[in-house]
């Protein structure tokens, strides 16, 4: 991380930024790309294996060119969440992601 972490996130901080996260894998998952817009901020960074997606323009060209007859399914655990200032956090998490590509 390049900032400086606040102090400790209260509990009710932590588990908004962790839902956020859970629920945008979750929009993934399901293939409804225009609601994991709602839980993705125009300046995120989703730092992913195959390339970074970096803001909303991003992650629609990167959607867009997702295979229709693809089925995914991410388990998440883990979660660290790090307040680095008033609306602006970082979660991180280990991933173990589940991908059937059908003919």
């Amino acid at each position: 991380m390049t900032s400086t972490p606040m102090a400790d996130p209260s509990e009710s901080d932590r588990l908004a930024c962790e839902d956020v996260v859970l629920r945008f894998t979750a929009h993934f998952d399901a293939f409804e790309h225009e609601e994991m817009e709602r839980y993705f901020a125009p300046d995120a960074l989703w730092a992913r294996h195959d390339g970074d997606i970096c803001g909303l323009n991003d992650l629609r060209e990167r959607m867009a060119r997702r295979p229709a007859n693809a089925i995914v399914r991410h388990m998440m655990t883990n979660l660290r969440t790090t307040l680095l200032s008033p609306g602006h956090a970082v979660v991180e998490s280990y991933v173990l992601v589940f991908r059937h590509q059908f003919p």
